[in-house]
């Protein structure tokens, strides 16, 4: 935290003026600073912090901010989390089974999927090669709400975006993707069955095994108690 203070204290006199002010609003509330509509979160932000309204930021303010910044995202995200699973038809399990998925392949664990790595996903079900391609493209586009730039290695989605992403993909039966998907959803059902009777065929030997181990313990009590009985000999 101290050194990404000292970052933006370019004079080094232990204070962000309002000219370093600026910059560290760029690059560290893009969304903020740059959206008009957003100004008016950024300005309170900026004023909760600023005790004595001096325009400028001491190391404990910076530290203030950078958490009232991140309670800031985890409202705003989860107010969109919210409001796309209300918007879309699929149901809470189905929403629970695409997370476990989402994380699964978020291998930076950055809350986000690459275009390569939902384009890895999709290979799975559909042919996403020629004209596909540049439909996906387009449809990818129209699901995110922060509309990437550049190319498109460097387009990521969150996870509500991509719950938008596959019930666009779903709705337009893209590439057959809705008798593929219940296919795969079938085998994994299948698969699903075959591991709950394998799960309880183990249980059932377990149990065996362990009635028989009581049994034998049965046995070498009875044995023990009659040999100190004297019935049986030590020969």
């Amino acid at each position: 935290m101290r050194r990404n203070f000292q970052s933006f204290d370019v004079d080094g006199n232990g204070e962000i003026n309002a000219t370093e002010l600026r910059t560290l609003c760029q690059e560290l509330l893009p969304d903020l600073s740059t959206d008009a509509k957003c100004r008016p979160e950024l300005l309170r932000l900026l004023k909760e912090v600023d005790a004595n309204g001096d325009g400028s930021m001491k190391f404990e303010e910076f530290t203030k901010l950078m958490r009232n910044m991140n309670d800031s995202r985890t409202r705003t995200y989860l107010a969109k989390e919210q409001r796309v699973f209300e918007q879309v038809k699929f149901t809470k399990n189905q929403i629970r089974d695409f997370r476990e998925i989402f994380v699964q392949n978020d291998v930076q664990g950055q809350d986000t999927l690459s275009f390569a790595s939902v384009t890895g996903l999709l290979q799975n079900l559909v042919d996403l090669g020629g004209r596909s391609a540049h439909s996906f493209s387009d449809i990818w586009l129209k699901a995110s709400e922060e509309k990437p730039t550049g190319g498109s290695e460097a387009w990521t989605l969150d996870f509500p975006d991509f719950i938008l992403l596959l019930e666009q993909l779903l709705d337009l039966d893209f590439c057959g993707i809705q008798a593929k998907s219940a296919q795969a959803a079938e085998r994994a059902e299948q698969a699903k069955q075959k591991s709950r009777k394998v799960k309880l065929m183990q249980r059932s030997d377990t149990s065996k095994t362990f009635e028989q181990r009581l049994v034998d313990e049965r046995r070498c009590s009875t044995v023990s108690n009659l040999m100190q009985q004297g019935h049986l000999s030590a020969s």
